[in-house]
Parts: structure tokens; sequence; C-alpha cells
């Protein structure tokens, strides 16, 4: 059975939404979200400050970066996010993408 992907992001919701730049508890620890959009709009970098650690989904990868071609993309956007939200970071941070 073929269910194309239009099909399934009309059905899908999140289950708990998290305001950008609160802090949540991400398995035990206090953590940041920082707005990282440019690849979509929706794109979050996770940040554990005391473990000096970021995930950066889709945002930053290990060769380049997200797509901004689809899905409300933005060259310019995704550029200010990451010199922004992510290069910011302390030098010692280490960063984790998909």
């Amino acid at each position: 059975m073929l269910i194309l992907w239009e099909q399934i992001l009309k059905r899908a919701t999140a289950t708990k939404t998290i305001p950008l730049s609160d802090d949540f508890l991400f398995r035990q620890v206090a953590d940041a979200t920082n707005a990282t959009p440019g690849h979509s709009n929706g794109c979050l970098t996770y940040v554990c400050k005391e473990q000096g650690m970021a995930f950066t989904g889709d945002t930053l990868l290990i060769r380049g970066c997200g797509r901004t071609d689809f899905q409300e993309g933005s060259p310019t956007t995704l550029f200010e996010s990451v010199h922004s939200n992510i290069f910011s970071l302390p030098v010692e941070f280490k960063l984790y993408s998909v």
C-alpha cells in the first residue's frame, strides 16, 4: 500500500509544542531551544548547555546544510539562523546533526 507524503503530513500533529527560547526537560537535562529556520520554518536546534553540545537536526548537516527549495525554506534565513544561533555557541560546543 502506497501512502503519499502529502497524506501523512496532513494527518501529522504535534503531541507537545515547545515555545521558542523556552527551556524544557530532555532526558533529565535542562536544555534550550533555538529557532533555526531556513531549511523549513519550524527547524529548531536543541542546546545542552551543561554538556556543551547542540543537536541541529536538518539545519546544519555534516557536509552542508538542509535544502532551502521546499517547505518555505530560504537561503538567506538559513544563513542568518546558522550564524546567529549555531555559530554563536561557544567554540568548545560539539554539534550533532542528522
